[in-house]
């Protein structure tokens, strides 16, 4: 197991998640945005369909309180969740070739009692990091916010670009992310060395 980043209570962990999350200790809540088998390329593997399905049964025994965004057409491919958020999207196009995404994409939460039923707005605004598919830092935050508390660790592991560690380093909880591709780690290390200023 590689130990990429350990700083504050952020741990980024370089590697494939099936190898490294059997190692991690408990956590409190699994956010992430696995992939969507819709074919992206990556430098280590391709986002397919079959890695995909291979993958969901894993994301389920990696923590009981779980959200998950898993984009329109792939809603069907999890287990059935407690609740589905809606993450709105007004400023996106209506249809792409990303599985034909319109102005919403789902939120799955699992094992959160009473969380959600308030749903969720963010808009989109271009991301400024190299990589195909980021999220919102608002939407995660909100996430963050709304379903842990301070002395919780947030575990997301297909971190990415890192936005699920930066949302929890801004509201002071602990994180670990998972990433099988080294310069997503960086790009994520970079975005974490950028301190909050206090208002």
């Amino acid at each position: 197991m590689s130990l990429y980043y350990d700083h504050g209570g952020i741990q980024i962990h370089l590697g494939d998640c099936r190898d490294i999350l059997p190692h991690l200790p408990k956590v409190d809540l699994c956010l992430t945005d696995p992939p969507y088998g819709v074919g992206k390329k990556y430098e280590s593997h391709e986002d397919t369909v079959e890695s995909l399905e291979n993958l969901i049964a894993f994301i389920s025994t990696a923590c009981e309180r779980r959200l998950v965004t898993c984009g329109i057409g792939n809603i069907w491919k999890y287990p059935p969740a407690d609740w589905v958020l809606c993450w709105w999207k007004p400023n996106a196009m209506t249809r792409s070739s990303v599985a034909n995404a319109n102005i919403w994409e789902p939120v799955l939460v699992y094992g959160c009692k009473g969380f959600g039923r308030d749903g969720f707005v963010a808009t989109i605004g271009p991301q400024p990091f190299d990589h195909p598919c980021p999220k919102p830092l608002k939407l995660f935050s909100w996430l963050i916010d709304k379903a842990t508390v301070i002395t919780d660790t947030i575990l997301d592991p297909f971190m990415g670009s890192g936005t699920t560690l930066v949302a929890a380093k801004n509201l002071g909880r602990k994180a670990i992310g998972v990433e099988i591709e080294e310069k997503y780690c960086e790009i994520a290390v970079q975005r974490l060395a950028q301190e909050t200023l206090a208002l």
